[in-house]
């Protein structure tokens, strides 16, 4: 399903019907080998950040749930954003919510399918069409990366695994103690699991991301997850797939976020230690996980652009979005 800007209606802040977008029109695709891929931005309050090609208006990033005020206001004036894609999950947001000042209304899409929010999540403002959009879109819930791990969990661990198995069937919350029990079994697959995961089991969140890009009424736009770097990683190689970059020039992207994340580093893998995620495994940047994307996507679908058709990104919308980057 399409996925297109939305608009408030009357005061009770509700966000409108979803206006569906007609289906591009064929084009030639031309790839741009000759772009340079973006350095790396520096926004106080917005680390990691970076355009996915020099003067793209998609930009990628960490969460900036840390910004102050200022840095809130310059994020939407120096940037000129007009939408925010946040790839984290209903739990991850909950925990750490992107301050209200940065986005004037918010759209969760869920399976591919828009949403309109409750009145308390939405803006209290009657017309935000020039405003900033917030498109809440996980790429997957928290419930569905533990069943993941469950099932591909070695016998010896699952027994331990289906003590908490409430909470993965939703009759539970998920406390840190049973994250923490996941998190250890998930750093066992290591990014190359996650991604597999994430390409196998959301196809239809990262078709609704990629096909915001496509809307030009939503761009400038930064999309994010909480480090900007394994989903925010994911969905760049895509669209810089359809985008015409090389495998080097999505490589050298994917390392950047070394760099990007430099400063934070010390904290985050604290933070992921404290999870139960292997640090070293969960704050890489190497190069070979782009291959390992790229390589279970040959085996499994028989090519990226095969794998995109498979989830509704088909040829006209990488046209169209080959255009935009």
């Amino acid at each position: 399903m399409c996925v297109s800007r939305m608009h408030t209606m009357g005061h009770s802040g509700m966000v409108g019907e979803v206006q569906a977008q007609q289906a591009a029109t064929a084009a030639v695709f031309t790839a741009h080998p000759a772009k340079k891929m973006s350095r790396i931005e520096a926004m106080p309050g917005l680390p990691n950040l970076r355009r996915l090609r020099e003067g793209s208006p998609i930009m990628r990033a960490a969460c900036p749930t840390s910004a102050d005020a200022a840095e809130q206001e310059a994020i939407r004036s120096k940037l000129g954003v007009r939408s925010l894609v946040d790839l984290r999950t209903a739990d991850e947001r909950l925990g750490d919510p992107l301050p209200y000042p940065m986005w004037d209304s918010v759209v969760r899409v869920r399976q591919g399918t828009v949403h309109s929010p409750p009145v308390e999540e939405a803006s209290p403002q009657d017309t935000i069409e020039e405003g900033v959009v917030l498109y809440n879109v996980p790429l997957y819930t928290t419930r569905r990366i533990m069943r993941w791990v469950l099932l591909n969990a070695p016998l010896w661990e699952k027994p331990q695994l289906l003590s908490s198995l409430p909470t993965v069937l939703g009759l539970a919350k998920p406390d840190p103690d049973t994250m923490q029990v996941y998190n250890s079994s998930l750093s066992r697959h290591g990014l190359k699991g996650h991604n597999s995961f994430l390409l196998s089991s959301c196809g239809p969140q990262v078709c609704a991301v990629l096909q915001l890009m496509c809307d030009q009424s939503n761009l400038p736009m930064v999309f994010f997850c909480s480090l900007g770097k394994d989903r925010t990683g994911v969905i760049s190689m895509l669209a810089l797939h359809c985008g015409g970059a090389s495998r080097d020039q999505i490589r050298e992207d994917f390392k950047r976020s070394a760099e990007g994340l430099a400063k934070v580093k010390a904290d985050v893998m604290q933070s992921l230690e404290k999870k139960g995620l292997d640090p070293e495994e969960f704050i890489s940047a190497r190069a070979e996980i782009v291959d390992e994307a790229f390589e279970y996507l040959d085996a499994k679908y028989g090519g990226v652009d095969e794998y995109l058709d498979s989830i509704g990104f088909g040829a006209e919308w990488r046209d169209k979005l080959a255009q935009v980057i």
